[in-house]
């Protein structure tokens, strides 16, 4: 198994314990060995206390694992407004809110990806569906399959 592996074993029950759900476990093994825990809350943000704790019991279980000798400085963290939507949860809990989609395969003359904006409308197995305002008016889009779609990024108001 893998080092990324044993850490998500490792880090989900903790993570499920506060009531988050676990996104994700990078390695940066060069220079600083660094490890990064992803998480999300279905209904609310990430609270700092709470990634200091998850940290604190993650590192005690990883000081404890015989294939986790090498130490790395660990950092548990939201997924932040540059990381993709990924999970279903993330776009359930972002329905209601300003969304840009980066569309596969398809790019503008610049070789910027095209992109569409809007106001995540629903979310589904299928795809995502967006209503997006031009002028005065609102139009609702048809579904945006999933496989057409390369990122989505919550556009945050501020």
């Amino acid at each position: 198994m893998s080092i990324t592996h044993n850490i998500k074993e490792l880090a989900q029950p903790v993570v499920e314990s506060y009531g988050y759900y676990l996104l994700d476990v990078n390695l940066v093994p060069k220079g600083r060995k660094e490890c990064w825990i992803v998480i999300d809350h279905e209904e609310k943000g990430v609270d700092v206390d709470d990634c200091s704790k998850i940290s604190k019991e993650v590192a005690l279980l990883m000081e404890a694992h015989e294939s986790l000798e090498d130490a790395y400085i660990l950092n548990v963290t939201s997924p932040g407004l540059d990381r993709p939507l990924s999970d279903p949860r993330q776009f359930l809990k972002n329905k209601g809110r300003k969304v840009r989609i980066e569309l596969l395969d398809s790019e503008q003359p610049d070789g910027d990806p095209i992109e569409v904006q809007g106001v995540l409308k629903n979310y589904s197995e299928d795809g995502l569906q967006l209503t997006v305002t031009k002028g005065n008016k609102s139009e609702e889009l048809p579904l945006i399959p999933h496989s057409i779609i390369q990122h989505v990024y919550v556009t945050p108001s501020f």
